[in-house]
């Protein structure tokens, strides 16, 4: 499995890359009492993103290098378990033959059906291997959950749930990077506070296996002290309507929301005060970011892409590591 090494060392690298770009303090931003919201008294604090330092084209590189070894290594397995002979043919695939391999991602079965036959893949793999590739795919996880759900029928939930599929972003993220850079933009914020002293940079990888990141409580915490007459809002308290914060869930350009917070006092001049806002780097996917709003961190998306796509290999590791006895025996040389 080099090619998901490879992919996991490209992933500290960006996650490297990108900590160097936050820390550079690449957002500035303003507060200003604007026109209430939803309200016809009072004054909002507005935090607005004044200017900002680009995302460096550098991440988008790496993530497409990251993404296309990702792609290679379900590929390699194709050629791997293919060569062992174990399929109906009874004999590895010739290299001409071999050069048509490729792990079919397909959003329909009639697609997948196509796919194995076309490419001679239901020839030169056990029928164990093919069924083990059929039920990762988008459409066969979906009908899964869509019949969990009670809603096999849902064309729309079906329709979701396969865009939110990992192999079908993988492969779309794939074709991006063949034809034009891998883009990214700016959502937030994950986090607002007043001191960038003490600011941290969280990516939110808690629970991924591979990076052996354990799980942990998510603790809310603000350092911004808002002046007299501002007041954070309780989000426990479902009687409090006093006061009320709202995110911007669009993306975030110079000049564009962040986020305000109605007064709760419309007579209180507001103060001076600074805030720092930790802005969200997410990746734009093909078909999936117009779709829904907001986006998980780019870091976060990738760490899961990896993690799933390790999780399909791993369901094919024992076929590529422990060759059966009849295929040993038709291996000259082995034991």
């Amino acid at each position: 499995m080099l090619k998901l090494e490879r992919a996991k060392e490209h992933f500290h690298e960006f996650i490297a890359d990108l900590d160097r770009y936050r820390k550079s303090d690449p957002w500035q931003f303003s507060v200003a009492l604007e026109d209430p919201l939803r309200r016809g008294t009072g004054s909002d604090l507005v935090l607005r993103l004044k200017a900002h330092t680009p995302i460096p084209r550098r991440l988008a590189v790496v993530v497409g290098d990251l993404v296309h070894n990702l792609r290679s290594a379900l590929d390699c397995a194709i050629v791997e378990l293919a060569s062992r002979g174990e399929g109906p043919a009874g004999r590895p695939p010739t290299e001409s033959e071999e050069r048509a391999f490729q792990f079919p991602i397909t959003e329909e079965k009639a697609d997948f059906e196509d796919w194995i036959d076309h490419r001679k893949l239901r020839l030169f793999l056990s029928p164990d291997v093919v069924r083990a590739i059929e039920i990762v795919q988008p459409w066969y996880k979906t009908q899964e959950l869509a019949r969990w759900d009670g809603r096999p029928d849902d064309t729309a939930l079906v329709r979701g749930i396969v865009l939110l599929s990992y192999l079908r972003r993988l492969q779309k993220l794939n074709n991006t990077d063949k034809h034009r850079q891998i883009s990214m933009m700016l959502l937030g914020p994950d986090s607002v506070g007043g001191s960038p002293d003490k600011r941290e940079f969280p990516h939110g990888l808690e629970g991924i296996e591979w990076l052996g990141v354990p799980r942990r409580e998510i603790v809310e915490i603000s350092e911004l002290e808002l002046p007299e007459g501002f007041e954070w809002p309780d989000p426990n308290d479902e009687e409090d309507e006093e006061y009320d914060f709202f995110f911007s869930g669009d993306e975030i350009v110079d000049g564009a929301e962040i986020g305000r917070y109605i007064c709760a006092d419309p007579a209180r001049a507001m103060e001076q005060i600074d805030v720092y806002a930790t802005l969200r780097v997410v990746l734009v996917e093909p078909g999936l970011t117009g779709v829904y709003r907001g986006a998980p961190p780019v870091e976060r998306m990738l760490a899961e892409l990896i993690d799933n796509i390790a999780n399909i290999l791993n369901l094919l590791d024992s076929r590529i590591d422990n060759p059966s006895d009849a295929t040993r025996a038709r291996q000259p040389g082995k034991p």
